[in-house]
């Protein structure tokens, strides 16, 4: 069976130009109740990138909160993809560290 996904990307993190430092309130991160996966197209633009690493973060309700994930670095700007297997959780796209001159991040989800 295939995979469908929401009809229209949404957006989650905007013009995103440093690393992460405080944890993000609930309310910043994706529902996927009724969603198994999320999928993060990841825009990624600047100077001199030479690793940006960003780190899948999963709320916990019980303890409120978050707890990390899979972590992926990319080395270079342009469109990456990653899908997060949520079973109906709540995500937020944390971005943890970067090396190098500058860069902007955006990126868009999609449930499925």
């Amino acid at each position: 069976m295939a995979t469908i996904y929401q009809a229209q990307p949404k957006p989650h993190r905007i013009d995103v130009v440093k690393p992460d430092t405080t944890e993000p309130e609930f309310e910043d991160g994706i529902k996927t109740r009724g969603y198994r996966q999320c999928r993060f197209d990841i825009e990624l633009e600047g100077e001199g990138i030479n690793e940006l690493v960003v780190k899948l973060l999963f709320y916990n309700s019980r303890q409120k909160t978050w707890f990390a994930g899979s972590t992926y670095a990319f080395k270079s700007a342009g469109q990456h993809s990653i899908t997060a297997e949520t079973r109906g959780g709540t995500v937020f796209l944390w971005v943890d560290s970067f090396k190098g001159e500058s860069f902007i991040l955006s990126a868009d989800y999609s449930l499925s």
